[in-house]
């Protein structure tokens, strides 16, 4: 029995049930311990949501108490642990299920001293045996995604190798689903590694990948979770950095596998930014950019999923977080100014009893400031070194400061609602080039600058 193909096909088919004896509802406090027992049942409603159903034959007045009560909830914080519970189950073959905390907020129907409640945890996960050799993670997503999506009919598959690793995804493409494996040799890393692999594919087709189902096996135990997925970003997909037609399929290897490697190299990255940055470092050590780039890239695809206003003001901000974390360590200040920023600060020094505290604060504020690295300074290196063009850098500019200034998109004027569209395709160009940059990507690119948007070599030739 192959207990994630059959969870799959019945998530995908929208027809899960599982009955689950030995249940537990237990609430996620060690202070203050509180269960419920009973039989339940998993399943999907016709939305494909989860959810799950338990009758409950004893503590039905102290379960009643507990849904009616506050828990001490204030508005706008975190659920404390003490107001979620998880649930806890086996299955008819022995699997062991557990949810996801969840807030206990069902409506409890009592019929003859048996209540029933109704909760809605997000996922729930299968703990079973497996064989001790495999270590290897796997997913399926369901969704039109280029550059995977490439026809009507038959099966397709990508395959490659990371070091001692090995990976696919195969395609059905009557249905769209794809199914993702990451096998490794070594479980060391084995998570971060096959996280890093559904990330990567996430840039290139345009939108978070979201599993509905992912396995992970390793030390002898497979953990199958299942989870309820919100298509809304389905809908309105990002634009890819690559080409998705088929004479660029190595290409998406080729950035696959820089961005595998990105991790496991950026200690020697620095010398590849120097020449971008045009100065030595002084940092000894470098953090892997990767989990950065993916939350910037998930910000910029749902705000461009919603409206265009708020996807300007999120990309432009998403550059600027490049520079700021990364591109700024690599840069030293100008150093010419050093020594006047030293002699003023002697001359403040001086006088700084007779300044108000106001004009004082400022005044140092900017000579501390005065011979750091700047993001301007950083849009000039790197237009002087060709990553990106003077119109680029207009292009950043322009589209960061109105809109961080309360400027708003006047919907009636077209004049107004194209230049934010270019402010976008601008920006999301730059946080691209950015990203080439840092996981060291060379191959074709989509060049969102040029009218028609060509498809052209990276890195550029230097001027």
């Amino acid at each position: 029995m192959n207990r994630y193909e059959d969870l799959a096909t019945s998530l995908e088919q929208n027809r899960l049930e599982l009955v689950l004896d030995r249940c537990v509802v237990t609430r996620c406090s060690e202070a203050q311990p509180e269960g419920y027992r009973g039989a339940g049942k998993l399943q999907q409603d016709p939305q494909g949501h989860l959810y799950f159903t338990m009758d409950i034959a004893g503590s039905i007045d102290a379960l009643i108490d507990r849904l009616s009560g506050d828990e001490g909830l204030q508005s706008g914080k975190l659920l404390p642990p003490s107001a979620q519970f998880t649930i806890s189950g086996t299955d008819a073959n022995g699997g062991e299920w557990k949810s996801s905390p969840t807030y206990m907020d069902s409506v409890v129907n009592v019929v003859a001293q048996t209540a029933t409640i109704t909760l809605h945890p997000k996922t729930w996960a299968l703990t079973i045996t497996a064989d001790p050799a495999t270590q290897q993670y796997r997913w399926k997503v369901c969704s039109d995604l280029k550059p995977l999506s490439r026809g009507s009919v038959g099966t397709t598959k990508k395959q490659d190798s990371f070091e001692d690793d090995t990976w696919s995804v195969e395609t059905d493409q009557a249905t769209k689903l794809h199914s993702f494996t990451y096998t490794a040799i070594s479980p060391d890393d084995l998570e971060r590694r096959a996280s890093l692999l559904i990330k990567g594919w996430s840039i290139l087709c345009g939108a978070p990948l979201q599993p509905h189902i992912s396995s992970h096996c390793q030390g002898g135990v497979e953990v199958i979770q299942i989870q309820k997925v919100y298509r809304a970003l389905d809908h309105v997909k990002l634009y890819p950095f690559i080409d998705s037609r088929g004479g660029h399929v190595h290409d998406h290897l080729t950035f696959i596998r820089s961005w595998l490697a990105t991790p496991g190299q950026y200690q020697q990255q620095h010398s590849t930014w120097q020449a971008y940055a045009g100065a030595a470092t002084g940092k000894e050590s470098f953090d892997s950019p990767l989990d950065d780039i993916f939350q910037h890239y998930y910000r910029i695809q749902f705000a461009f999923a919603m409206d265009m206003e708020n996807a300007v003001q999120v990309v432009t901000a998403a550059v600027e977080g490049l520079i700021n974390g990364y591109a700024k360590s690599f840069m030293d200040g100008d150093k010419t100014i050093v020594e006047p920023v030293r002699a003023a600060g002697v001359v403040i020094d001086g006088i700084k009893d007779a300044l108000d505290e106001r004009v004082l604060k400022i005044v140092e504020g900017a000579l501390s400031r005065a011979s750091a690295p700047t993001s301007a300074a950083i849009f000039e290196r790197l237009e002087a070194q060709g990553v990106i063009s003077s119109g680029l850098k207009k292009g950043w500019k322009a589209a960061r400061h109105r809109p961080a200034h309360g400027t708003l998109l006047d919907h009636r004027n077209d004049e107004n609602t194209q230049q934010y569209i270019d402010g976008f395709f601008y920006n999301y160009e730059i946080f691209k080039r950015l990203v080439f940059c840092l996981i060291g990507y060379s191959g074709h690119h989509t060049n969102f600058e040029k009218p028609g948007w060509p498809s052209e070599a990276w890195p550029p030739s230097k001027p």
